[in-house]
């Protein structure tokens, strides 16, 4: 249970992270819009949570498909890197 909660704590990390510069760059700077007009960080958080559940039963437990669901984690930072790109090409 210990590799799950890591893996969500990678997600919701960035999940976070990408609905504050979503935030700042759509109300603070004015300098960026919402393609997606149902976006929400919940619909986001169920979905890798959901998706790293079914990981978690499904792979072995080894130290390395461990590694590979905290790495698929990792694709939930996609959001906020863009947005910092946005935000800083902006600045």
């Amino acid at each position: 249970m210990n590799r799950i909660k890591k893996a969500l704590g990678v997600s919701g990390l960035g999940i976070s992270l990408d609905w504050l510069t979503t935030h700042i760059g759509i109300n603070v700077l004015k300098v960026a819009y919402e393609t997606h007009p149902m976006a929400s960080p919940i619909t986001a958080l169920a979905i890798f949570g959901g998706a790293s559940l079914l990981l978690h039963k499904i792979l072995p437990k080894r130290k390395l498909f461990d590694w590979s669901l905290i790495l698929f984690n990792i694709l939930s930072w996609a959001g906020f890197i863009n947005n910092t790109i946005v935000i800083l090409q902006a600045i």
